[in-house]
């Protein structure tokens, strides 16, 4: 699991990085289908700046938390993620549309 904790020039705190996540997760859309890294490229940092912190502290500050996080998975993840989640898929129906004769 990703340590949170980066030591930079002004220390964050875990509040300050919790914050920090729950701003930034509030700024995103309800049904979020980009992804992660294009979302990034056109997200408003200054909508989730926290106290002590500018928006480009918080952008950086980020990015760095995201280099302990696996942003391609193996087909091993992929897999044992589908194990886990197996209940969840085998219980959603999926619409087969018939062709009308």
């Amino acid at each position: 699991m990703c340590t949170l904790s980066v030591s930079e020039s002004q220390s964050w705190t875990k509040q300050d990085e919790l914050q920090l996540l729950t701003n930034m997760k509030a700024q995103l859309p309800r049904k979020d289908k980009v992804s992660y890294r294009t979302r990034l490229k056109y997200f408003n940092w200054q909508a989730v700046t926290i106290e002590n912190f500018t928006a480009d502290e918080c952008k950086s500050h980020f990015q760095e938390i995201l280099t302990g996080i696996k942003s391609v998975k193996t087909l091993t993840m992929v897999l044992d993620e589908v194990v886990e989640n197996l209940p969840e898929i085998s219980l959603k129906k999926r619409k087969i549309l018939l062709p009308i004769h």
